[in-house]
């Protein structure tokens, strides 16, 4: 595979998982704000910072590539607001469930772009050693919370 070729499935990726770590920044908003009062806000605080993080290496990673960065989440961050917003209506359990289900998502995102592109060494590097494993952390906060 040619150089250019490496480059341009790389920013398509990096595009894609990009979109993912904007819907998790929307998802988390909406937690921080249905469960300001509650303590498990200050968990959701910093999983939505972890993820703005991961937002802002991923469009660096873009534009270094002189690629054009996503600036919204697109179709699945809608479908995944409105799913986080119907569980946030049904209490803490079932919000932390749809978290949870996200982060799981966002590891399965992560582990096919590892798999299945060819991408840079660089962003290889970024996904496999500070990208997945944040989502992981992120899923074992969501289970002390709730005792699992």
């Amino acid at each position: 595979m040619r150089t250019t070729d490496i480059n341009t499935q790389t920013v398509f990726t990096c595009n894609q998982l990009l979109r993912g770590e904007l819907s998790a920044v929307e998802t988390y908003e909406q937690a921080i704000e249905k469960f300001a009062r509650e303590p498990e806000a200050m968990v959701f605080i910093g999983i939505r910072d972890r993820h703005e993080g991961s937002v802002e290496q991923l469009r660096g990673k873009v534009e270094l590539m002189a690629g054009d960065p996503s600036v919204t989440s697109g179709a699945w961050g809608m479908f995944a607001n409105t799913v986080q917003a119907t569980a946030n209506m049904l209490g803490k359990d079932s919000a932390l469930e749809t978290l949870k289900r996200g982060e799981a998502h966002g590891i399965s995102e992560y582990e096919s772009a590892l798999g299945a592109s060819e991408l840079e060494d660089d962003c290889v590097r970024l996904i496999r050693d500070i990208l997945l494993p944040r989502c992981r952390e992120n899923i074992d906060a969501l289970e002390q919370l709730n005792g699992k």
